[in-house]
């Protein structure tokens, strides 16, 4: 199976392409561009949440763990709910489905790239949802058809 390496790699190329296509559609804010591209470099990590020990579940892990702290002090009592249930609930279904269980699937790339669309407001067509999904599906077909590498 592919490491992180090789997953990175394709989020890499897909985020080259956003950037291109970004540029195609004239997309100029340079946050657009920063963003899309870390969205495509994390969506291909993204479906190894499942696994206990993939550098995505610690990233997440330490990321939700500052974010609820910023919300604390600020006294955002509902972010803090919010984040810390999703975050709850995606390691609790990642425990019952296992590796390449449910966050292996297009319904996982789906689910995970529709919140994505609150980033679309900069062009007509919505590249980072698109980009993101893109990302997400190369992970999974990555799984599927190249068998080197460790996990």
């Amino acid at each position: 199976m592919p490491n992180y390496k090789t997953h990175l790699t394709f989020g890499f190329v897909i985020g080259i392409i956003f950037i291109v296509a970004g540029l195609y559609f004239k997309a100029q804010e340079i946050p657009f561009f920063i963003i899309g591209f870390f969205i495509c470099l994390v969506y291909s990590l993204l479906p190894d949440i499942d696994h206990p020990g993939a550098w995505i579940r610690r990233l997440t892990t330490y990321a939700v763990l500052a974010a609820i702290f910023c919300f604390a002090l600020v006294k955002n009592t509902n972010y803090i709910l919010i984040l810390s249930g999703s975050t709850l609930f995606i390691f609790i279904v990642a425990e019952i489905t296992g590796h390449r269980g449910w966050f292996h699937s297009v319904t996982a790339a789906i689910v995970f790239s529709l919140p994505l669309i609150f980033f679309t407001d900069t062009v007509k067509i919505p590249l980072i949802p698109v980009s993101g999904f893109l990302s997400y599906l190369s992970h999974i077909v990555a799984d599927k058809f190249i068998k080197e590498g460790d996990q």
